[in-house]
């Protein structure tokens, strides 16, 4: 094996310093190599981590000069700084990330970054070298990434796995719901009535529940899919008001429609339009506690050519409305706008965020305003094609 540093030999009149126990152990352990050069250039402390990089052994380089683990081309840059750390004050970086090559013990050339630092060691000046091996650096990218694929392949398998479930855990929860409600038609007494009537909005709040998680996990694994079917939009808007209005007129709170419509049939998706209409006037109305919640709908024409409509839909209410950090992240998954709301309200934190997706997969933007004590208005729009009259259906 060659023998390292045959160009500079050992300084005799340099005296070098040893590290105390506990700083030399702490730069052992780090991944970097940590070299410390004297005034002149000498080494004078290897981490161990020089002998796991590039083979050299640490009594190979103390109180060899420095220049001779780097090629002649990388000399004149250590040079340099060398010669700059004398002026320079204690503990000031004098190169970062500079690209820079380095022998190992069989004298083949190795890319690394290297750090530089001019330090004090027991009042004298000396120079602190980091080096970072690109090969190292490499692995660690590659295991980061590999562990990432991994957990995103074990989400999109549990989000695939309930998508594919969503039937298997709707449907007996719909017979204990269609059970509830015939035994609700039975002779009961007034105390079993009060079981059974708690026990019904219990199911239909897990209903509800189950349904967020569910359409969370198909969205997250692609599953959703949406129809190009015509559709009667005045019909998708009324039945919309009409299953919200017992809930308005129990809180006092009065539920309007103010459609403006050149058209009344388009070609869409009723299904996950009414989905989405029904999340934002829920939320309208369990924040409202007086006042009114109002649906506004407009359409305009876009293309005369192809009968292309822009649909705005839009729902204002009169509730607490929003601070404006609130509204950043209102359509996050799993976003709550406080602990208290959670605990008071209940809900998954999911209605909004699958909203959004469900309006981007229709081709469209939702947005939100609102104010601080005085409400809040979610919009809204869709591309929409319109349909001839007689070929809207019944959903």
């Amino acid at each position: 094996m060659n023998q390292p540093f045959k160009l500079f030999s050992k300084n005799p009149t340099v005296p070098t310093l040893g590290l105390d126990s506990l700083a030399a152990q702490a730069l052992d352990v780090l991944p970097g190599v940590t070299l410390l050069v004297n005034a002149v250039g000498v080494i004078v402390y290897a981490s161990h981590a020089i002998t796991r990089s590039l083979g050299w052994r640490t009594s190979d380089l103390t109180d060899k000069s420095l220049l001779g683990l780097f090629p002649a081309a990388d000399q004149q840059k250590l040079q340099t700084l060398l010669a700059s750390q004398s002026a320079a004050p204690a503990a000031t970086v004098l190169a970062q990330d500079l690209d820079i090559q380095v022998f190992n013990n069989k004298q083949q050339v190795i890319k690394a970054k290297i750090f530089v630092a001019r330090i004090d060691w027991h009042g004298q000046p000396h120079t602190c070298l980091s080096l970072r091996f690109a090969a190292l650096e490499n692995l660690e990218l590659r295991l980061a990434r590999e562990q990432a694929q991994e957990f995103k392949q074990a989400n999109e398998n549990k989000s695939r796995f309930l998508a594919n479930m969503s039937h298997e855990i709707r449907t007996p929860l719909n017979g204990v719901l269609g059970m509830i409600d015939l035994l609700a038609s039975s002779p009961l007494n007034s105390q079993q009535r009060d079981y059974l009537s708690s026990l019904k909005k219990s199911s239909r709040y897990l209903r509800a529940l189950i349904k967020d998680v569910l359409d969370f996990s198909k969205i997250e694994a692609g599953m959703i899919e949406t129809e190009h079917v015509p559709f009667d939009l005045v019909e998708v808007l009324s039945a919309v008001i009409q299953s919200f209005t017992p809930t308005a007129s129990a809180k006092g709170v009065l539920l309007q429609l103010d459609p403006a419509l050149s058209h009344k049939n388009y070609i869409g998706d009723p299904h996950r339009l009414s989905q989405v209409l029904n999340n934002l006037v829920s939320n309208a109305l369990k924040f409202t506690a007086s006042g009114r919640v109002k649906i506004t709908v407009s359409s305009r024409l876009l293309m005369t050519t192809e009968d292309l409509c822009r649909l705005t839909i839009s729902v204002t209410d009169t509730g607490k409305g929003l601070q404006p950090d609130q509204l950043a992240e209102l359509f996050s998954e799993f976003h709550q706008t406080s602990k208290s709301i959670s605990r008071h309200y209940g809900g998954t934190g999911l209605g909004l965020f699958i909203s959004k997706e469900l309006v981007k997969l229709m081709g469209g933007e939702i947005s939100a305003v609102s104010e601080e004590g005085k409400g809040s208005d979610f919009f809204f729009e869709l591309p929409l094609q319109v349909a001839p009259d007689d070929e809207s259906r019944d959903e």
